[in-house]
């Protein structure tokens, strides 16, 4: 009876050797899925031809190394006959996890886009339309800019994440980019700004995105969901109202954080020591504690899409404004000026909702704080 088991045994483990070369022989191309600290990004491999392997990361598919390789009775991936590349611990039609000593690496099989699309068109689709993404049981507003709202090289474009589900929206501020691979289109998006998401485009209609990803080992098609824009009267009946200056006359924190303890920064700036939040610059102005406490701040939006935060006479923030295409928000960019969500306006009264990095110079501290501003629209006399 124990023969006949181990007979069993050793003959299972003989066909799911042979399906392991079959299945990943009959994958031509695959391509990394997640990036974090540990993991390189943008891994493509080639496993189609029996010996030889190519491979290439960044996206680099102009850049592709090839290597001889074969699979050892552990499932580990063998290049040159000497390295180790991982061991292969899964691998379906669709999706290949190696796993080494500091992380497990998923690929999906690269897929020919039936979108006959480039990456300038995918890119305007994304900048023209607001978002709304399910993927794992999350719902998350997505913004896609051409530029960050803050100077940094590492970073060409920029999009906010709008997390809408917790009564205080954050707009959290990551990195795009669109890649392509023949016929295969990729949307990119960080997450914190150091790991990644890849995204494979399947099919593009006039409401929304299919993708495919992985997630851990799990494979997920991901939507990207167009927002129903405003018409175009009810959209430029309300930037007009929009357009002027509206004076505060009252606050509130539904939700706000500890000062910092732990400040990212120090700076020496006016004479004395402050912490500033890392992002910040130190030509940048602070927006203190007490422009909220005396109700000085005022914003003004102008029809020729600049915007401006002051305080009395001084400018706190500078940046460029646009209303969201279903008009829930206020979107700046090129500048340091934080979105902001509408609550409601009219013709006099503006009610918005924002997180703000506010200073506290007596405490030598800082703190990210989600504010509801009311303001009355004020009317500036003309000029003799």
């Amino acid at each position: 009876m124990m023969l006949t088991k181990y007979i069993q045994l050793i003959f299972l483990l003989f066909l799911f050797s042979c399906q392991n070369d079959k299945d990943i022989s009959n994958k031509k191309e695959w391509i990394s899925t997640y990036r974090d600290s540990w993991s390189d990004p943008g891994i493509y491999l080639d496993l189609s031809d029996n010996d030889t392997l190519f491979f290439t990361k960044y996206f680099e598919f102009n850049k592709l190394r090839s290597y001889k390789y074969f699979i050892d009775s552990a499932n580990n991936l063998i290049l040159d006959d000497t390295t180790v590349y991982g061991q292969i611990i899964k691998y379906t039609d669709d999706i290949l996890l190696i796993t080494d000593s500091a992380q497990t690496n998923s690929f999906i099989p690269i897929k020919n886009s039936q979108t006959k699309k480039d990456t300038s068109e995918i890119e305007k689709i994304l900048l023209t339309n607001n978002w709304l993404v399910k993927e794992r049981n999350d719902s998350i507003r997505l913004e896609f800019k051409e530029k960050p709202y803050y100077y940094n090289t590492s970073r060409l474009k920029m999009y906010y994440r709008i997390d809408e589900s917790k009564g205080n929206e954050s707009f959290d501020v990551e990195w795009w980019t669109i890649e392509k691979y023949n016929n295969s289109l990729f949307i990119i998006l960080s997450y914190f700004q150091l790991d990644y998401q890849i995204y494979q485009v399947i099919s593009i209609s006039d409401s929304k995105i299919v993708t495919e990803t992985c997630w851990n080992d799990s494979i997920e098609n991901v939507e990207f969901i167009k927002l129903k824009k405003l018409s175009k009267n009810k959209y430029q009946k309300l930037r007009d109202n929009l357009v002027g200056t509206w004076e505060m006359i009252d606050f509130e924190e539904p939700v706000s954080d500890s000062i910092s303890e732990a400040p990212e920064k120090e700076i020496t700036l006016n004479s004395f020591k402050r912490n500033r939040p890392f992002i910040e610059k130190d030509s940048v102005p602070s927006i203190l504690d007490k422009y909220y406490q005396k109700k000085t701040i005022n914003y003004t939006f102008s029809e020729n899409g600049e915007c401006s935060m002051n305080t009395d006479k001084t400018n706190l923030r500078k940046a460029n404004w646009k209303l969201s295409n279903d008009g829930k928000y206020i979107q700046t960019e090129d500048g340091w000026m934080r979105s902001m969500k509408i609550v409601s306006i009219t013709d006099s009264i503006l009610i918005t909702e924002k997180h703000e990095i506010i200073e506290y110079p007596y405490k030598n501290g800082w703190t990210d704080k989600y504010i509801r501003e009311k303001f009355k629209k004020i009317t500036v006399p003309n000029k003799l």
